[in-house]
C-alpha cells in the first residue's frame, strides 16, 4: 500500500470543540477530507472537506482553523445547512467562533422554513444578523424570479426573522416597478406586534381607500388591532378589536368602531346617518362546571348597529354579501349528561329598519329542559320529556309566557322474524301561556293539552345483488288525536285574532302517512349511489269530515363518480302544481366544475312570499395555475340580477393574484320612505400577493346607482 493511496483515502481525521452561536456552544464538530495536516496551532484541510455535527452541515474545498483564535476560514464551493432550514453558498467564508462572526462573499441564503432567500456580493454576519451588501432577495425560484426586490445595502435577522432593506426596487422578472427609499418586513407566519398588510382601493364614489391595522400582542393569550382607514371621497373610520384566551376552553372576540361621513356623499347617497357606529362582542367556554360524566358551555353573542352602513363601511366587510337587517344577540348556557340535557337562552333582536325595537318580541329568558330517551317499567317501553318555559317580551304590544310540556312514550314489537315492526306511541303535549300588556284588548290566558294516539308499522329490507346492495324501508302510520283541555283564547285554536298571532298553537290533525325509504351501496366499497324517499300524508279536515292529500313529498339523490344530483319537490294536489322544488347538480371533472342550484316556492295565497331563483357556478382551470370562474344568482320571480361574478385566479409557488369583476345589490339606510333603498354597485377587485412579502386589495368601484 502506497503513501498516495493513504493520501486519498477518506478518513475522520480530527474531532474539534468549538464556543459559537453558529457551531452550537460546546458542539463536537467532526472534520473529513482528503488531505489533512495539523500541527499546535493550525489544522489545514482540502479536497472533499466535509465539517458535521448534529445541527450543521458544512462542505468546502479548503478549510484552515486556528485553534488560538478559534477561527474557521472555508474557501471554494463553501456550503453551510442548519437543522435543515438554513442554507447558505459562498465562494469564501471566514468564521470568528469565539466572537459569533462570520464574513462571506459572494453568499446566497436559502431559508427553506420561511421559503424565502437572498443573495449578496458581500455579507457579514454577527451573532444572529446578516448585514448584506447588494443584495436580491425572493420566495421564488432562484434561477428566474417571477419577482425579486434589490437593495444596495440591508441587514437580516435570523432570530427575529426580519429584514431591513435600503435603497429597494421591487422588480417583477427584470423589470423594476417600485422604488423605495426604506423597506422592512417578517419572513416569519407566528404572530407579532407590528403593522399588518395595508389595504388600498379606489371608488369612484368614494375616492381613495387605504387602509393599514396596527397589531399589538403583548402576552401569548390576548391582542390588539387597531384599524384607522380613510376614503377620500367619503370619509374615515376607526375599528378596535380584542381578542383573549382567558382559559384553555375559552375564546373572546371583541370589535368597535366608528365611520364618519362626509357631508357631500351623505347628501348625495341619500343616507340618514353622517356617523355609523356599532360593536359585535363573540365569547365562547366550555368545562365550565362540567365534570367526567358531563359537560357544559357558554356561549355569548352580542350585536349592536345605529345602521346597516356601519356593517358596509367596516374594514374587511364584503358588501356583496346579503346583510340582514335584523341582528341578533344571544347568550346561552348548557349542561349536558347522559341523561337530562339543561338549556337557559336569551335573544334580543335589534331590527336596523326601524326607529326602535319596542314592538319586537324578545326572548328574555327560555328555560329548556330534556330527558333523554329511557325504559319504563318493560324493556321496550320507551319515553323521553321536554320542558321549556319562554318568556317573550316587549314594550308595546302583547306579550306573553309560554310553557310547553311534550312526553312522547312508545313500546315497538316484531313479529314474522323481525320482518314486520310494529310500534304504539302515545304523545302528551300540553301548552300554558299567560298574556300581559293588552293595550286595551282583554285576552284570557290559554291553557291546551291533547294526546296523540299513533301505531305505525314498518319493514327494513336488504338484498345483495352482483354490483351493488339495495336496502329499503317501508313505513306507515296513523295518527289519532284528542285534546283533553281547551281554555282562554287560542290563536289557531279558538281564536282568530291576528294580535295573537305570534303565539299561535298548531293543533295536531288526525292523519295516515305511508312512505317508502331505500338505497343503494357500491357492493364492494359501500359508498352510497342512489338515496331516494318518498312520503304521501293524508290529513283529516273537521269541516269537510274527509281525509284530504296533503303535499307529497319526493327526495332523491344520485351520487356518480364526479358529483351528485339531488332533487326535493312538494306536490300540492289541490292546486295541481308544485308548492316547493330544490334542485342541486355538482359536477368536477379534469379541469372542469359547475354547480347549479334552483329554488322555488309558491305558497299559492300570497304572490308577495312566492320565491325562484337560479344560482350557478362554472370554473375552469386553464392551466395548472390559472383557474377562470363566472357565478350568477339570478331571481327569476322578479327578473333581476342579484350578483354577478367573473374571476381570474393565478396561484404560483411564490405569488398569487385574484381579479374579479362584481356587478351586486347592496343594502343601505337611507332617507327614503321606509329607509330602504337598493344600491346597484359594479366593481374591480383586484388582490395580489407576493408570497411572504405583502399582499395588495385594490377596489375600484365603477359605478353605483340606486333601483
Amino acid at each position: 500500500m502506497n503513501r498516495k493511496f493513504l493520501i486519498s483515502t477518506l478518513i475522520v481525521i480530527q474531532c474539534i470543540t468549538a464556543s459559537a452561536e453558529l457551531l452550537s456552544e460546546n458542539e463536537p464538530i467532526q472534520i473529513l477530507s482528503e488531505q489533512l495536516t495539523s500541527n499546535n496551532e493550525i489544522v489545514n484541510a482540502t479536497g472533499k472537506v466535509t465539517a458535521y455535527s448534529s445541527s450543521y452541515y458544512i462542505t468546502a474545498d479548503s478549510l484552515v482553523y486556528d485553534k488560538i483564535n478559534s477561527t474557521m476560514e472555508l474557501k471554494g464551493g463553501v456550503s453551510i445547512v442548519k437543522n435543515n432550514e438554513l442554507v447558505s453558498y459562498s465562494e469564501y467564508a471566514f468564521i470568528d467562533l469565539g466572537k459569533k462572526i462570520s464574513k462571506s462573499n459572494p453568499l446566497l441564503v436559502i431559508d427553506n422554513k420561511n421559503e424565502i432567500w437572498f443573495n449578496s456580493q458581500e455579507s457579514k454576519r454577527v451573532d444572529d444578523t446578516y448585514n448584506l451588501t447588494n443584495s436580491t432577495l425572493s420566495s421564488c425560484d432562484c434561477d428566474d424570479p417571477d419577482w425579486s426586490i434589490g437593495f444596495s445595502s440591508g441587514d437580516y435577522n435570523t432570530q427575529s426573522k426580519w429584514i431591513n432593506t435600503y435603497n429597494t426596487t421591487l422588480y417583477i422578472k427584470n423589470m423594476p416597478i417600485l422604488y423605495s427609499p426604506y423597506f422592512g418586513f417578517s419572513t416569519d407566519r407566528t404572530r407579532k406586534s407590528g403593522l399588518l398588510r395595508p389595504t388600498i382601493g379606489y371608488g369612484k364614489k368614494e375616492g381613495l381607500l387605504y387602509a393599514q391595522p396596527i397589531y399589538y400582542a403583548p402576552a401569548l393569550n390576548y391582542d390588539f388591532e387597531y384599524i384607522p382607514q380613510i376614503r377620500t371621497k367619503r370619509g374615515h373610520g376607526h375599528t378596535l378589536r380584542y381578542r383573549l384566551a382567558d382559559s384553555y376552553f375559552s375564546h373572546l372576540n371583541l370589535e368597535a368602531g366608528v365611520f364618519k361621513e362626509q357631508n357631500e356623499y351623505r347628501q348625495e347617497a341619500l343616507l340618514q346617518n353622517d356617523k355609523h357606529h356599532g360593536f359585535t362582542l363573540d365569547y365562547i367556554r366550555t368545562k365550565l362546571f362540567s365534570s367526567m360524566s358531563s359537560s357544559d358551555g357558554l356561549l355569548i353573542s352580542l350585536e349592536n348597529a345605529n345602521d346597516i352602513d356601519y356593517i358596509n363601511t367596516k374594514y374587511d366587510s364584503d358588501s356583496f354579501v346579503s346583510i340582514d337587517k335584523n341582528l341578533k344577540s344571544e347568550v346561552k348556557y348548557f349542561y349536558n349528561t347522559n341523561e337530562i340535557y339543561s338549556e337557559l337562552e336569551m335573544k334580543y333582536y335589534d331590527n336596523l329598519s326601524l326607529d326602535n325595537n319596542d314592538e319586537i318580541l324578545q326572548q328574555i329568558p327560555s328555560l329548556t329542559l330534556h330527558k333523554y330517551s329511557d325504559n319504563i317499567l318493560l324493556d321496550k317501553l320507551i319515553y323521553s320529556m321536554d320542558i321549556q318555559y319562554i318568556n317573550k317580551t316587549r314594550k308595546t304590544g302583547i306579550d306573553a309566557q309560554i310553557f310547553d310540556l311534550y312526553i312522547p312514550i312508545s313500546y315497538t314489537m316484531s313479529f314474522f322474524d323481525d320482518y314486520l315492526n310494529l310500534t304504539l306511541a302515545e304523545n302528551i303535549q300540553y301548552t300554558a301561556i299567560d298574556y300581559d300588556n293588552f293595550n286595551g284588548q282583554n285576552f284570557k290566558d290559554a291553557k291546551y293539552g291533547e294526546n296523540a294516539h299513533v301505531v305505525s308499522l314498518s319493514t327494513d329490507l336488504i338484498k345483495p345483488y352482483e354490483n351493488y346492495l339495495h336496502t329499503m324501508n317501508l313505513y306507515t302510520s296513523y295518527t289519532y288525536t284528542s285534546s283533553y283541555e281547551e281554555s282562554g283564547d287560542i290563536y289557531g285554536v279558538n281564536n282568530s285574532n291576528s294580535d295573537l298571532g305570534l303565539f299561535e298553537i298548531v293543533k295536531s290533525k288526525k292523519n295516515l302517512t305511508m312512505g317508502l325509504k331505500q338505497s343503494f351501496y357500491d357492493i364492494d366499497s359501500l359508498e352510497e349511489i342512489v338515496n331516494h324517499k318518498i312520503e304521501q300524508a293524508y290529513i283529516y279536515n273537521e269541516i269537510t269530515d274527509v281525509y284530504e292529500n296533503n303535499d307529497l313529498l319526493n327526495d332523491l339523490s344520485i351520487f356518480y363518480d364526479y358529483g351528485i344530483l339531488r332533487n326535493r319537490i312538494l306536490y300540492n294536489h289541490k292546486y295541481d302544481r308544485f308548492s316547493s322544488s330544490t334542485t342541486q347538480f355538482t359536477y368536477d371533472y379534469s379541469r372542469l366544475y359547475f354547480e347549479l342550484y334552483h329554488l322555488f316556492e309558491d305558497d299559492f295565497v300570497n304572490d308577495i312570499n312566492d320565491k325562484e331563483t337560479l344560482t350557478y357556478k362554472l370554473a375552469y382551470d386553464l392551466t395548472q395555475n390559472y383557474m377562470l370562474s363566472y357565478q350568477e344568482e339570478y331571481d327569476i320571480y322578479n327578473n333581476n340580477n342579484i350578483k354577478k361574478e367573473l374571476a381570474l385566479y393565478i396561484k404560483k409557488k411564490c405569488w398569487d393574484m385574484s381579479l374579479k369583476f362584481i356587478d351586486a345589490l347592496v343594502p343601505t339606510d337611507t332617507t327614503t320612505v321606509n329607509n330602504t333603498l337598493a344600491l346597484r354597485q359594479k366593481k374591480v377587485y383586484v388582490e395580489f400577493d407576493l408570497k411572504q412579502l405583502l399582499e395588495l386589495n385594490h377596489v375600484f368601484e365603477l359605478n353605483r346607482r340606486s333601483e
